[in-house]
């Protein structure tokens, strides 16, 4: 290992769990943990441990969800394929959301979230071109409204509530909660 000296604040990825890595050493729920070089970056001045330990399974998540081709299987940041439509993001304001939010607006997409009022201009500075209020009665022909015209990206494992709304003639259908 060369980017990391003893002593250095780092966070990473524990690939413990995953099929091709699947050895005790690497598992994330003890005291001293082996980590891959590429999987790992140093936390930054600013950030506490506490805050830097949630970056991982977060940013694996929303990229994940994102990118994996049996989920939404949008074009990854980088890619020449056109980044092209609209990414719903429900729960901006979550670590996992959070992360979302800015993987989709750096791969180019128009994003969309939900988060609570207080929330609002936090998930607009993350990349959401609009923010819903997801305990508002009407929040679903809300987005139906905001989405009139464009291309909701949406994947074969997608489950949001929008769906039923989204359908023959976009009347948006109460939900249970």
């Amino acid at each position: 290992m060369t980017r990391f000296a003893a002593g250095d604040r780092v966070l990473g990825h524990a690939l413990g769990i995953e099929r091709h890595h699947n050895r005790a050493a690497e598992g994330a729920f003890q005291h001293y943990v082996v980590l891959a070089e590429h999987m790992s970056t140093p936390i930054p001045a600013h950030v506490r441990f506490e805050q830097a330990a949630d970056l991982p399974l977060a940013l694996s998540t929303a990229a994940s969800g994102l990118f994996d081709p049996s989920l939404l299987g949008l074009a990854r940041p980088g890619t020449p394929n056109p980044h092209t439509g609209t990414v719903l993001v429900w729960g901006g304001s979550t670590s996992v959301g959070s992360s979302a939010i800015q993987l989709a607006a750096i791969a180019g997409y128009d994003v969309i979230a939900t988060a609570s009022p207080h929330n609002h201009e936090y998930v607009r500075k993350l990349g959401a071109r609009a923010a819903f209020d997801y305990r508002n009665r009407t929040i679903v022909s809300d987005i139906v409204d905001e989405l009139r015209g464009k291309r909701l990206r949406r994947g074969s494992g997608d489950r949001f509530r929008l769906r039923a709304a989204m359908s023959a003639n976009c009347a948006p259908r109460p939900w249970r909660t």
